[in-house]
């Protein structure tokens, strides 16, 4: 945890597992491997944005 706290990493990265405070889809910065049922939120909302969120 020193590291992060003195890069200031925290400002984004917090909370009890320092996961940040809000959803964001997987797949952003590499694709996500498409070998998976789990669709994610689109699964109940079926709302196209909101697939591998």
């Amino acid at each position: 945890m020193h590291l992060p706290r003195t890069t200031g990493r925290l400002t984004c990265h917090m909370g009890a597992y320092v996961g940040g405070q809000m959803f964001q889809g997987v797949g952003l910065i590499l694709p996500w491997p498409n070998n998976t049922k789990d669709q994610g939120r689109f699964e109940v909302t079926k709302q196209e944005s909101y697939r591998m969120f």
